[in-house]
């Protein structure tokens, strides 16, 4: 709970006499936030909460280790890797997946640019004919393919 949380509950539970469930309604939060803070004699200090940690921390250095020698391993790969021998990760292919995720590099995307050629000065190689929708609902008829200009 933040210290301003705890000085506005206590300031309208004292000073203008709500009660407890009024407080709750006014300030959209839980009843039991509300007596937890009106229990409290202090503020609470910011130094209370305390960082968690994640299963992961001590096999992140292999990981990366892992995701840096080779780029294209796959997150069950990894997962399958780090659960090897007696300390080995127990924890949930998921949460390695997500973490790999994160430190992965991202791969660049191919971007095919079309230019607007007129149809008579195709050179189609293979051209097939398709229909699509925009976001007008339209059918449009369009045409993919391998040409040379």
């Amino acid at each position: 709970m933040k210290v301003s949380r705890w000085a506005e509950i206590r300031r309208l539970h004292e000073v203008e006499g709500l009660s407890r469930r009024a407080i709750a309604a006014r300030l959209r939060c839980c009843r039991r936030t509300v007596n937890k803070a009106l229990e409290m004699l202090q503020p609470p200090s910011l130094t209370t909460s305390m960082q968690r940690t994640c299963v992961l921390d001590p096999y992140q250095k292999r990981i990366e280790a892992l995701v840096a020698r080779f780029p294209e391993l796959s997150a069950v790969r990894i997962w399958e890797e780090i659960r090897k021998g007696p300390d080995g990760y127990q924890g949930s292919v998921i949460t390695v997946r997500r973490y790999v995720r994160k430190i992965r590099p991202t791969r660049s995307r191919v971007c095919v640019r079309t230019v607007g050629v007129p149809p008579s000065l195709w050179k189609p190689r293979k051209l097939r004919k398709f229909s699509c929708t925009r976001l007008s609902y339209q059918p449009v008829t369009k045409y993919a393919g391998v040409w040379i200009c």
